[in-house]
């Protein structure tokens, strides 16, 4: 591959996969060659045979320094990583983000404790302020061992009518046709669920340091108060309010 001048870039995805792009150019040598390899668990070598004139392309070392996303507007999205993922060390553009897993589900909702670490191939929810960009370094030695319930769509997930549920507008909503959860998607099993079950919001345990209602006592004498994207609110807003599993509406 004489003269030739070679740009190889490269991707790692949720999914374990290693996304490599080179582009060459030189004397008669001109070629752009894409490669996806899966590298989950990779502990080895990687050596990938280019398709020009039998030159190599060597990997001494596969390194993901940070899964990134945005937070939806809800203020709350689910994320699943093929990679253990630190998230003390974590940056967003905008206020401060907060990772949980589900340690219990109600009738009613679900228990969210707030985590530093997450080792591979979980599920975990993360708060943060409405569109701010986040980065997460990946962390190859993570661990967690308490409870979460959280199931983890690595790649595409398929799952059937009335077996999943998954996060909408700030709370878990039973999904009830046959649907895909998209790949860095976390989700719960309606197995995991109490049968009476219909749309979960987020309680919030104590030991975290959150307190269990949000953003003030969010109560009117002994009711909690939400709005349709499952906020927690201090006192009624003009709109609809749920009030004690009751709509409201304030004009």
């Amino acid at each position: 591959m004489a003269d030739a001048r070679v740009i190889a870039t490269l991707a790692y995805g949720l999914n374990g996969t290693l996304e490599i792009t080179t582009t060459s150019t030189g004397t008669a040598n001109g070629y752009i060659y894409y490669v996806n390899q899966d590298v989950t668990g990779l502990s080895n070598d990687l050596n990938i045979q280019l398709a020009t004139a039998y030159s190599w392309l060597e990997i001494l070392s596969v390194e993901s320094t940070a899964i990134g996303g945005t937070i939806p507007s809800s203020g709350y999205g689910s994320l699943a990583s093929a990679h253990g993922l630190d998230f003390s060390s974590a940056t967003v553009s905008e206020g401060e983000l907060t990772a949980f897993v589900a340690t219990s589900i109600t009738k009613d909702a679900v228990t969210l404790t707030s985590i530093d670490e997450l080792p591979a191939n979980s599920g975990v929810i993360l708060k943060g302020t409405a569109g701010a960009t986040y980065s997460i370094p990946v962390k190859a030695a993570a661990t967690f061992e308490g409870t979460n319930k959280l199931k983890a769509a690595v790649t595409a997930t398929t799952i059937a009518a009335n077996e999943a549920y998954i996060l909408q507008g700030g709370q878990f909503h039973l999904v009830t046709a046959a649907s895909t959860v998209p790949a860095g998607k976390a989700y719960l099993l309606k197995s995991d669920v109490p049968a009476e079950a219909k749309a979960l919001r987020f309680d919030f345990d104590n030991a975290t340091g959150i307190q269990a209602i949000e953003d003030g006592q969010c109560a009117m004498d002994d009711a909690l108060i939400f709005n349709l994207a499952g906020q927690c609110m201090s006192k009624l807003q003009r709109g609809v309010n749920i009030v004690s599993g009751k709509k409201i509406l304030v004009k």
